[in-house]
This record gives structure tokens, C-alpha cells and sequence, in this order.
């Protein structure tokens, strides 16, 4: 096979780009295979000097907390925004194995009815000690997290799961902790669900604060499958010392309350002590919060001589590009004509003053709480105002009222409710005009 492209990522802007070969000169798969994200070999053990001090986990050099490499084509990265499903393997799958457990699992969900994109998440589960591959987990959150972040900025209307298999939990559940405080991380950019197969965490976990809020907070669902046959489980637990009985063994004791969009779902009469079952056996219920199709809308044309409230939403974003015009009016008149044609010479468009599909995508900017732009806050309200019928104020000023008539338009349009002003949305605010 040729060499593939590797690409290390820190955060949300690519810092190198390298040809060679991935995971130690061997790549898996054909070209069909699915794209990773990986952070095999970031980590090692060292001993420090001294006698009897034990080894500690460190990154290696060249390597940081939040960066990730990926192989491929990473969905909603580096292809057009869509639904995405991230796959968290479990233990002791080594860089020979993880194009294959990736295939796998891919193949599973689109036998049972999903399309949408996918990505499989490699990290080094195979050291000789459980006890350090837990650990190797936990680090692993941080770079989990960071690589969502990456994926709702860039594309923050679109669906994000998680489905993770045995100790790759410890994984998701960590990540799920960093999210929670994450500076670029809001309350809107929720994960849509969380599928836990066997997983290798104390099955107090997700009933214990702080996970109990974060599940609730920056989860749509959680679902756990278990097995109390699960005999891999009942021996993996016995050298994690902070996990006395595992969640895949039993779920959440009934002694304790679990969070309300929590689900337990016993899976023992079809997996047995078969580790390896759960996604086979559980994948119809797991692609059933997959695969929702947003509503299309369509870029209209506006050029010379039109008016409206699209008009008004053309204007105000021209402000928010550093061209303000001495007048908002609504009238697609010889001073927008103008600004529209300065606008398009300097985005290297089709210089014509016709705002249509590339213009349109160039003029629109996200528009998030706490941090959205002021004009293109101000349009989204006019627009949504006196375009829509929706009783706000029109002041740049994103708050709870601006947002609770995004989330309401959103619903009525058939889209991600969110609260998020992205392409999605804007399309919709100025297709339904």
C-alpha cells in the first residue's frame, strides 16, 4: 500500500504535515478503510532516579496534552460538515488491529441502517499492564475532548456520538470531564449520544458527581449495555484499583439514582461472557440515535433593485466584514450593489454584485452565546424579528431571549435544536423568507 498522509493536530489549527508511515511502518485496510484519529505512541512510562520509585506516565517529546494525529479524511474537518460517529476501542487492541476493530464497527452500524460520517479513535490499550492502559485511558481524555471541540467549531450544527467498547469508557468518561470546563466548549455544543458497550468504569460512575451533571449537561443520551457474564470485565476490574465492580457487569446499582437521560440496558441474555458481542447485539438500538436528516434549505438569489428582510441580513453582515454602509434599509440598492462588489473582489469571488450560494457563504458568521459577532448578532435578531415574527430585542446582545428564539426557529424549521447560529441555520433564516 502507499504511504498515507499523517497529520498532527494541536487544538484547532493543523501544526505539520509529514508523509510516512503510520503506526510504526504498517498500515491496515484498504482504501476503504475509515479515517482515525490517533494518539498511538504519544505516551511512556519512565522510571525516575532513585530506588523503589516506581514508573510514571509522560508524553513523549514532539507531543502535547490536547494534540491528535489522524489518518484520512476526518469528516466535518476536512470534508463537508455531516453527522459524525467516533469509535473508542477497548483494551488490548495494538496498531495492527485498530483499522480492523475501526472496520468493524463501521460495517456493524451501516448494516444497521446508518450513513453518516465515521471516525475511529486509536490509543495505546495494549501496554502489558491493565493498571497503565487504564491510566493511558484517562490521559487519552484531554485529546478526546479537544479533537470534539475541533469538530463543533468547525462545524457546530452537526451531530457528534461517541460509541465506546470496554476500557475505551474510562476514555469517554474523562473526556467528558475535560469538555465540562473546556474555554471553547459551550452548554449548547452538547454530545448527541453516548453508547457505552461492557464498559470497563465503576458502575457508580455515572450516578456520582461530577458525572452525573455532566451527563446530563453535555449529553442528549447515555446508554450502558451490560452483561453480567461478562467474565473479560470481571478480570480486567481486578487490576484497576479504582473499580470494584464494573458498569458492563451491572449498571448503575439501584442504590443509587442515575442521571434522568441515563439508560441502563441489560444485554446479558445475548452476550453472555462474550466480551467482544456487545456492538453486534446492540447495534440496531445504537444506529436508532443516529441518522436523523436535517431539512434542506437553499441559498436565494438577491441583486439590484430586490428588498426585504434578506436585504437587511446582507447589510448587517457587510458590517460585520468592516464594510458599513451609511445606510440599513433594506433596499438592495447602488451602495450595497457597490459594497457587495468590493466585498466579492476581496474574497476572490465572481465580481458581479449578485449575492448568491458562494456569496452567501462567505458574508455568514457563526454566531454563539457570550462570544457571537455584533452585526451578525444584530442581524440574526432582525431577521429572526421582523423577518420571523419572533417578539425580541434587536441590540447584538446574544441572551437568554435571543436564544430561546433560535432554539424555537430551529425546532420549526426541522433543524438541530442548538441554539448555534451556523450554515444550517442561516441558510433556513433567509431561505424562509
Amino acid at each position: 500500500m502507499d504511504r498515507r498522509q499523517f497529520l498532527q493536530r494541536t487544538g484547532v489549527a493543523a501544526v505539520g504535515v509529514a508523509t510516512i508511515n503510520v503506526f510504526n511502518g504498517r498500515v491496515a485496510g484498504a482504501v476503504q478503510s475509515p479515517p482515525l484519529v490517533s494518539t498511538y505512541d504519544h505516551y511512556d512510562y519512565q522510571q525516575p532516579p532513585g530506588p523503589d520509585q516506581g514508573y510514571y506516565l509522560t508524553l513523549k517529546d514532539g507531543y502535547t496534552e490536547t494534540g491528535y494525529d489522524t489518518i484520512g479524511d476526518i469528516p466535518s474537518l476536512d470534508t463537508e460538515c455531516q453527522e459524525v460517529v467516533v469509535y473508542i476501542h477497548g483494551l488490548d487492541v495494538d496498531d495492527e488491529q485498530v483499522v480492523d476493530r475501526a472496520t468493524t464497527a463501521r460495517t456493524v452500524l451501516q448494516d444497521s441502517g446508518y450513513s453518516g460520517g465515521f471516525v475511529g479513535y486509536s490509543w495505546d490499550s495494549a501496554t502489558w499492564s491493565i493498571y497503565r492502559s487504564n491510566e493511558v485511558a484517562e490521559r487519552n481524555g484531554t485529546k478526546l475532548a479537544q479533537f470534539l471541540v475541533d469538530l463543533k467549531m468547525a462545524c457546530p450544527e452537526q451531530t457528534v456520538h461517541l460509541v465506546s467498547h470496554g476500557l475505551g469508557a474510562r476514555v469517554v468518561m474523562s473526556s467528558l470531564e475535560e469538555l465540562d470546563t473546556h474555554n471553547s466548549w459551550t452548554a449548547e455544543m452538547e454530545i448527541g449520544s453516548v453508547q457505552l458497550l461492557g464498559a470497563a468504569v465503576d458502575n457508580t460512575e455515572p450516578a456520582v458527581a461530577p458525572i452525573d451533571r455532566i451527563i446530563t449537561e453535555q449529553t442528549g443520551t447515555t446508554k450502558n449495555y451490560h452483561s453480567e457474564q461478562d467474565a473479560a470485565l470481571s478480570d480486567m476490574v481486578y487490576y484497576i484499583d479504582t473499580v470494584d465492580t464494573a458498569l458492563g457487569e451491572t449498571g448503575v446499582p439501584s442504590s443509587h439514582g442515575d442521571p434522568e437521560n441515563y439508560t441502563d440496558i441489560d444485554v446479558t441474555a445475548d452476550v453472555g461472557a462474550d466480551h467482544s458481542a456487545y456492538l453486534t447485539v446492540a447495534s440496531d438500538e445504537i444506529a436508532s440515535e443516529f441518522g436523523d436528516e436535517p431539512v434542506e434549505y437553499s441559498w436565494p438569489l438577491y441583486a439590484h433593485g430586490d428588498e426585504g428582510e434578506a436585504v437587511y441580513t446582507i447589510q448587517y453582515l457587510l458590517g460585520q466584514h468592516g464594510h458599513e454602509l451609511n445606510t440599513h434599509d433594506g433596499i438592495y440598492g447602488p451602495e450595497t450593489k457597490n459594497t457587495i462588489e468590493t466585498f466579492q473582489n476581496d474574497r476572490g469571488l465572481l465580481v458581479d454584485g449578485i449575492v448568491g450560494p458562494n456569496t452567501w457563504r462567505e458574508l455568514i458568521v457563526p454566531v454563539f452565546p457570550d462570544q457571537a459577532p455584533w452585526w451578525a448578532t444584530f442581524a440574526t435578531q432582525h431577521n429572526l424579528k421582523h423577518g420571523h415574527g419572533y417578539d425580541i430585542a434587536v441590540d447584538g446582545d446574544y441572551g437568554p431571549e435571543t436564544r430561546s428564539a433560535i432554539e424555537d426557529f430551529q425546532r420549526d424549521s426541522g433543524l438541530t435544536v442548538d441554539g448555534l447560529v451556523g450554515t444550517n441555520t442561516w441558510q433556513a433564516l433567509v431561505d424562509r423568507l
